[in-house]
């Protein structure tokens, strides 16, 4: 195969050069040789599973090799060894029995632990005692099952008990997380969560407590979700505008009888009470007596009541619901009640603060800056009393983003020739528009010459001749005959036939047009100088034509130092 540099143009010696080199860069970019490794396969397994430390690219020239449990390679973490010229096998301390050594240095794990979790380390000795470690890691997790919800009660008084929700059984190395009809837990200051999040507390349980639990169990190898547990809670606090109903039971025969007192004064005989939009008048402590007529008995009970302020439901306040990536958005949580506690969500989850996510003094007002397009989506917030909350009605946000763009990783040597190859393109392209440029300027000073504001009427050609003059180191003598043209050509023909049509230094072309021009002069419209060493463009001469010879000879005369014939 013939080099690259025979197919470039002879006369771009200077680019030649670049593009030779762009090749032998890309051409001997050659990867070096993969080095030794190990890697767990698979690389997270369930416990009583397989797992094999595969070994890759050990060199030929080793003496042994040895398998540590741990980064070190210590004597008492040593599983096993093996050494090739005796091929001779030792266990170490580590050994249990479940592990098999394979002749290319790789080692399986067989019905693994999870004691067996951790660091391997390989040590390879080569003939020339050096030696060398590498280290994978073996993730091992426990097979999970479907779990199951214990609690301490199915049924709690609003303000008054507390409650123990567990999520069992207890597994190692496994996420635990909490939903309440469907939902993330909201926050409370009574929810607590035990280390690990297997037990859910709630204290002084409220009423916005109540509903379906399920506990969700995961690691990297399943996941698994509980039967919904049902926790109702009796009310001690109502709301005001809201309709009240209280009932008195008692088994008794005969018929028992019933009166009631509200704060110790005589309310009903009826067995039912009813108040139509309680108001906060009616909190207080109402009390049922029951009476066996017959017989005497008689008994009572307690229920206090407590009228809370009407909670109204609050709604989301925000400029704009479309914005742009990396700009801020401000969303606020407007409610007419006051003593509240506000909370937010977003998508159904709880919102919580970061550098990026932040909230007022009071949560009433919540900022993104800068957003990105994982901020989109639904956004609620929900305001509180120490006994009901209310949640607004979603906000949807929308973020424009641009496409993200994706970075390929470049060698050094693959950029260096990527670089050369560009800058060999440039000069090309440079010595193409250079070379358009001069021609379009020539053409122009043509142009140029033509409509020169002595063409006063359109001309008449009469004879044109071109003439090529290769002059030497003569002087012509000015033309003396009337015929100013026919002296010219027979001076330039003298000049010609002296220096036997050889030129030195350079060459005159130009175009003569026998054209009246007034007052006996003539036009003489040279098109250019061809020099040794360069194009030079030539001025447009208009004279007598006695002197078109002298202009000819003085020129070549101060280039070269040349006097006369």
């Amino acid at each position: 195969m013939e080099p690259p540099s025979v197919l470039l143009p002879t006369h771009v010696p200077c680019l030649q050069g670049l593009l030779l080199a762009a090749s032998v860069l890309t051409i001997w970019n050659i990867p070096s040789a993969a080095a030794p490794a190990i890697e767990a396969v698979p690389p997270t397994v369930l416990e009583g599973k397989n797992v094999l430390l595969l070994a890759h690219n050990l060199p030929d020239n080793l003496s042994a090799y040895h398998w540590f449990k741990g980064k070190e390679p210590l004597d008492k973490d040593l599983i096993i060894m093996h050494e090739i010229k005796s091929q001779e096998t030792k266990q170490g301390k580590l050994h249990s029995g479940r592990e098999t050594l394979y002749p290319n240095g790789s080692l399986m794990l067989q019905n693994v632990t999870l004691k067996q979790s951790g660091i391997y380390n390989l040590n390879i000795r080569s003939a020339e005692s050096d030696q060398k470690s590498m280290l994978v890691e073996v993730s091992i997790y426990p097979q999970l099952s479907k779990p199951s919800i214990r609690s301490n009660g199915t049924t709690a008084v609003e303000g008054q008990d507390t409650v123990e929700i567990t999520c069992d059984p207890p597994f190692l190395k496994t996420t635990y997380t909490w939903r309440l009809n469907g939902k993330e837990l909201p926050g409370d200051t009574n929810v607590s969560l035990s280390q690990g999040n297997t037990t859910l507390t709630l204290l002084k349980v409220s009423r916005h407590l109540k509903g379906r639990y399920e506990c969700k169990v995961q690691n990297p190898l399943g996941v698994f979700r509980s039967n919904p547990f049902t926790l109702d809670v009796f009310y001690k606090y109502f709301e005001e505008g809201k309709n009240l109903w209280l009932s008195c039971q008692a088994t008794s025969h005969p018929k028992a009888q019933y009166s009631w007192n509200v704060n110790g004064e005589h309310w009903s005989s009826r067995q039912d009470i009813f108040i139509h939009k309680v108001n906060m008048s009616n909190s207080g402590l109402y009390t049922c007596h029951v009476n066996n007529p017959t017989t005497g008995r008689n008994d009572f009970k307690v229920k206090e009541i407590t009228i809370v302020e009407n909670l109204l439901k609050p709604h989301i306040q925000i400029r704009n619901r479309t914005v742009l990536e990396n700009h801020l958005v401000d969303l606020t949580c407007v409610s007419e009640n006051t003593g509240i506690s506000i909370l937010w969500t977003f998508n159904n989850e709880r919102l919580k603060a970061t550098d990026r996510v932040m909230f007022s003094w009071n949560n009433q007002r919540l900022t993104i800056r800068p957003i990105t397009k994982e901020d989109a989506g639904a956004y609620q917030c929900e305001v509180s009393n120490p006994f009901i909350s209310k949640l607004s009605d979603p906000v949807s946000l929308d973020v424009l983003y641009q496409p993200s763009q994706r970075n390929f990783p470049m060698s050094v040597p693959v950029a260096a020739a990527l670089a050369v190859e560009v800058l060999a393109g440039l000069a090309i392209l440079g010595g193409l528009a250079y070379f358009v440029f001069f021609k379009k300027l020539n053409q122009m000073r043509r142009k140029s010459m033509l409509s020169e504001d002595n063409w006063t009427h359109p001309p008449t050609v009469d004879e044109v001749a071109y003439s090529i003059v290769n002059v030497n180191a003569q002087q012509p003598k000015p033309p003396t005959s009337t015929s100013m043209l026919q002296q010219s050509h027979k001076r330039f023909s003298e000049v010609k036939k002296k220096n036997n049509g050889i030129c030195p230094d350079f060459t005159v072309s130009f175009l003569t047009h026998s054209l009246p021009m007034g007052s006996g002069r003539w036009g003489l419209f040279p098109c250019s100088i061809h020099s040794a060493s360069k194009l030079l463009p030539c001025p447009s001469v208009s004279a007598d034509a006695r002197h078109v010879g002298d202009w000819v000879s003085s020129h070549y005369s101060s280039r070269n130092g040349v006097g006369g014939e």
